[in-house]
């Protein structure tokens, strides 16, 4: 689907096979620091079949068949079978801009990297015209050969693992000094066998009308087995560089170099520069690194690897680039699109994971489901429209971009398992590793739960931490995984309001009994309301410079029993009287604070509540200062003798209601032995108020229309 575009580079070279390379072969027992830097070789297509370099492939890098075959004959393109004939005129693109077209052309016949042919090869493929982005950010245009429409599907498919980023990032250790290279025209160093060059045919128009025909001589970008090629040829020259104890690392044609110093570093990059030079692959001198260049922070693939910090970030002019296309890609709407263009976005979106983190893959969850779907219909070549999900979340990743961009160096290598983090018992935990992850200094552990009306989590290691949150009646409806995943949302609200954080990078282990609630947090939902509350525990996680990490585990541990049993308590202590009798009270008092209420049931703007819940002035009354309120309280029963000698000690005033049970212990606290009230109270009424809850329970004796009276008690303790 993708085309691979030809390097152009401007070299003036009208010798197609004179330079070869000079440098004896580096010996094994030749130190690195007796080695002299290589000199400069003007590029040549081929340059790694010169028979002068040949003997150090064969004896020194000890190349397979394979590679001693393409290197002496020219590289066969594994067909299936035999393309038929076929002339496909050129793309729309080189078509509008063929004065750009013809000159490169031009240049690539000059350094003999094509040949001009009387005769019409057997296949002539279109040419195309693609944008180059420099490292500066800066535009060029780039020639490419298009094989996708008919060469390609007789090609054989191959597998092959390319060494990426996150291969890269997995040799990398805290403060090595890094070393980056450019490869020349790496594609144009590799010979086609001369049986195949009828394959790789291409055509521009003549001055005087008719067309002049071409063939590729060397590898063409666009040839689908190509980047095998160049990877298969590459490995005895990784393998050679690895032997000797460097840690090197090749994506096709930009390689990278890490070392503990930066002088091991140097005399590395020297050694590496000579065995390339002797293997006859040709550097990009103005983009490889030279003496002196090693360095903690460099540019490798488009990121920024910082191993001071331990940190990726994207490159600026990439991150603009990528940030342009998905913004175009959104800007469709509801509009019909080409399925390739919402591929060719999500796959940059995804290809930012080293830099930003998993929350990539969860802002494109959407559009991929849309992208499966519309491509398992309709094939490749069909339009789609995207749905408000997918919307949602390419416009979150724009929007949040910058905000995500410079994450923690993260591979295989850093897997930890589950049991060195979280300790015994091992018995009940549904995965033994957590992948791709990265230790903290300051690390918690902490479990939640959530039932059919609340949601608790507690602290297992680090601050103390117990929340329990009772859910509305809306929230009480939702899924069992979108209320587990409430848990979480709730608890990290309650964190950040209670200020207990640091700025310091701190890791969540979040234990859970919900694989929902781990896909939630490691790849999102498809679903939109529950992708909305996704990406807002992502965003408060990246405000508080943290990161959850869920570990799945069975409902039978006891650290999610603990959870679980407080996400099924039931508080009887929420429950308010209705508000027609607080407004009749309400014409006589200001009321200032309500001392026991929760988000559900306040009747003030402050309240203080017994858990966390949006909006509370604080956690626990009895912390608090009462001085200079005007209070109004609905009590917890078993808190009325407390709330009482409180009130002794404070300057207030306002309203206590309690149940008129003269066998209570709290009377005594009331009342005198004659029946008269007590200081700081001073006037009474009964009433029988209607009683909400703010969970219900039908056996609670408070509960609708009671059977009982109320005490309504003023109170003022200023006097």
């Amino acid at each position: 689907m993708f085309n691979y575009c030809s390097e152009l580079v401007d070299t003036g070279a009208s010798d197609t096979g004179r330079h070869v390379a000079e440098a004896d072969s580096p010996r094994p027992d030749e130190s690195f620091a007796q080695q002299k830097s290589t000199p400069v070789i003007e590029f040549y297509p081929g340059s790694i079949h010169s028979e002068d370099v040949r003997a150090f492939w064969q004896n020194d890098l000890q190349a397979g068949e394979w590679v001693m075959d393409v290197l002496t004959q020219g590289y066969v393109i594994p067909f299936v079978e035999s393309p038929p004939a076929y002339e496909e005129a050129n793309n729309k693109s080189a078509m509008q801009d063929m004065p750009f077209v013809i000159q490169a052309v031009a240049e690539l016949q000059k350094r003999g990297v094509i040949e001009f042919r009387d005769k019409k090869p057997l296949c002539v493929s279109p040419l195309t015209v693609s944008k180059k982005f420099g490292r500066d950010g800066i535009t060029k245009n780039r020639l490419c050969w298009d094989g996708s429409r008919c060469v390609n599907l007789y090609v054989k498919e191959q597998k092959v693992v390319l060494s990426h980023l996150r291969r890269s990032l997995e040799i990398t250790r805290e403060g090595d000094f890094q070393v980056t290279y450019d490869l020349k025209a790496a594609y144009h160093h590799v010979r086609i066998h001369p049986s195949q060059t009828k394959y790789l045919g291409a055509a521009i128009p003549k001055p005087d009308g008719g067309k002049q025909y071409f063939v590729f001589l060397y590898l063409p970008f666009g040839l689908s087995s190509a980047v095998h090629c160049l990877t298969k040829l590459f490995k005895p020259v990784n393998a050679y560089i690895h032997e000797k104890g460097i840690r090197h690392s090749i994506y096709l044609d930009d390689g990278r170099i890490v070392a503990e110093t930066k002088c091991k570093a140097e005399d590395q990059r020297t050694f590496v520069y000579k065995v390339l030079k002797s293997s006859g692959w040709i550097l990009e001198v103005e983009k490889s690194d030279k003496d002196g260049d090693a360095n903690q922070s460099k540019e490798y693939l488009g990121f920024i690897i910082d191993t001071a910090s331990m940190t990726v970030r994207l490159q600026e002019a990439k991150k603009q680039r990528i940030l342009q296309q998905v913004s175009e890609t959104i800007s469709h709407g509801s509009k019909s699109f080409p399925a390739k263009e919402l591929a060719g976005t999500i796959g940059k979106i995804v290809a930012t994971e080293p830099a930003l983190g998993p929350i990539v893959v969860i802002a494109a969850r959407a559009s991929y489901a849309v992208l499966e779907e519309a491509t398992q219909r309709r094939g490749w070549n069909s339009s789609l429209v995207m749905s408000k999900e997918a919307q949602d979340g390419l416009q979150f990743f724009v929007d949040n971009c910058s905000e995500f961009d410079n994450s923690p160096i993260r591979s295989a290598a850093t897997e930890i398992s589950v049991l060195s983090i979280i300790g015994p018992p091992s018995s009940f935990m549904k995965s033994s590793f957590v992948a791709n992850h990265v230790r903290t200094n300051e690390e918690k552990i902490w479990a939640s739960d959530a039932s059919g009306y609340a949601t608790c989590a507690y602290s297992i290691k680090g601050d103390h931490l117990y929340f329990r949150g009772n859910l509305n009646e809306d929230e009480r409806m939702l899924s069992s995984g979108h209320r587990e995943l409430l848990a979480v949302a709730k608890t990290m609200e309650y964190y950040e309001q209670t200020g207990t954080f640091t700025t310091k990078a701190t890791n969540i282990y979040w234990l859970t009994d919900s694989q929902n609630l781990v896909t939630f947090l490691t790849k999102g939902s498809g679903k939109r309301h529950i992708q909305k509350d996704v990406f807002q525990i992502m965003i408060r996680c990246k405000r508080l410079n943290t990161r959850i990490i869920p570990i799945h585990l069975l409902r039978d541990d006891p650290r999610i029993k603990i959870a679980d049993d407080g996400s099924k308590t039931t508080d009887t202590d929420n429950w308010q009287v209705d508000d027609q009798t607080f407004q009749r009270n309400r014409t006589r008092f200001k009321f200032t604070i309500d001392l026991f209420a929760s988000d559900q049931n306040s009747k003030c703007q402050r309240f203080y509540s017994n858990f966390f819940c949006p909006g509370t002035s604080g956690i626990d009354a009895f912390s608090h200062s009462w001085d200079d309120e005007v209070a109004w309280i609905c009590p917890p029963i078993q808190e009325i003798i407390r709330i009482v000698r409180r009130l002794k000690t404070s300057r207030t005033t306002g309203i206590l209601f309690v149940p008129k049970w003269k066998t209570a212990d709290y009377w005594v606290e009331i009342f005198n032995n004659e029946g008269r009230l007590l200081w700081p109270f001073n006037y009474m009424e009964t009433c029988r108020p209607f009683i909400i809850q703010g969970t219900y329970n039908p056996h609670s004796p408070i509960a609708g229309k009671t059977k009982f009276e109320f005490l309504q008690l003023c109170f003022d303790s200023r006097l």
